[in-house]
Order: C-alpha cells, then sequence, then structure tokens
C-alpha cells in the first residue's frame, strides 16, 4: 500500500482544483470561438449582433484602408521604376550594366587569383628567388586608379515631353 503524506495530498487537491480552472476557461474560450465562427447566433441578444456586426465594420474598414495605402505605395514605386527603366535606356540599358558588372568582377577575381595563387619565378644563372605578387601593389595600382570601376553609360538621346 502506498503511504501519502500531507504535503502530497494538498499537491494532489491543488492539482484538482487547476485541472477545474481550466475545464471553465476551456468552456468560455469555446463559446467565443463559437461566437466568433457564427455558431450560435441565434442565442444572442438583439444588442449583442448590434455590437459584433459594428465590429466587423470597423475591422472591414480598416482592412479596406490598409489594402488600398499598400496598393497606392506599390503603384507608385512601380511607376518610378519604369519611368527611371524608360529614361535610362530601357533594356539595353540594363544589358549595358550587366555587362559593365561581370566586367569589373571578373578583373577583381584575376586580380585575388594572382595575388594568391600565382607565383612568379624569377630564375638566373646568379640568383635563385621566387617572388610572389603581392597584395600592396595591387592596392597601389587601385589607390592610383588604374583599375577604377568603369562608371555606368547613361543613355544620351534627349528625352522629349512626349516620352514621359
Amino acid at each position: 500500500m502506498y503511504r501519502t503524506t500531507r504535503g502530497s495530498e494538498q499537491r494532489r487537491l491543488q492539482c484538482l482544483q487547476d485541472i477545474q480552472k481550466l475545464q471553465e476557461e476551456i468552456k468560455l474560450l469555446q463559446i467565443s470561438n463559437e461566437k466568433l465562427n457564427g455558431v450560435g447566433l441565434d442565442d444572442m441578444s438583439f444588442t449583442e449582433l448590434a455590437s459584433l456586426g459594428s465590429m466587423l465594420d470597423e475591422g472591414f474598414r480598416i482592412v479596406d484602408e490598409q489594402l488600398d495605402n499598400v496598393v497606392g505605395a506599390h503603384e507608385e514605386i512601380t511607376t518610378k521604376q519604369l519611368f527611371e527603366y524608360d529614361l535610362m535606356g530601357g533594356p539595353d540599358w540594363t544589358q549595358r550594366i550587366e555587362k559593365e558588372d561581370l566586367a569589373y568582377q571578373s578583373l577583381l577575381a584575376g586580380r585575388r587569383v594572382a595575388s594568391v595563387f600565382f607565383i612568379v619565378g624569377k630564375c638566373s644563372l646568379q640568383e635563385n628567388a621566387w617572388k610572389v605578387v603581392s597584395m600592396k601593389k595591387i592596392k597601389r595600382d587601385e589607390e592610383m586608379g588604374k583599375t577604377k570601376r568603369p562608371r555606368p553609360s547613361v543613355n544620351k538621346e534627349p528625352i522629349s515631353p512626349g516620352q514621359i
């Protein structure tokens, strides 16, 4: 037989009370959930239905306002992007920018590979020395402007007011 103590009995009673409280709370939540889902509307009074209707109307109004704001902001951004795209030269401009970016990335990648992996050997009868291409030379070249990134070219044709 199990022996019970006063402490274990109190814990058991506390657990039972907690279970009852949670069951009551679940019932209240189920009732609220049914009302929100439209189940049990027959039991509601006219004032409760009117209150629920006004809350729904207010919710719809807020959702409509937010939707209008989002759609307006999206249209504004899209219009600006289309205008800039046309102003800069359309598809030719984007292809030109992509080519310039790829050329610059290729140049940098080549320099990185040269600085890290390539060892330039200098062999002569008098000396056997290996020289590593240093990052200092590349940095100096960049500072002197030898490897500046090319600027994107802009459409040279004037834009008439009809194109805007």
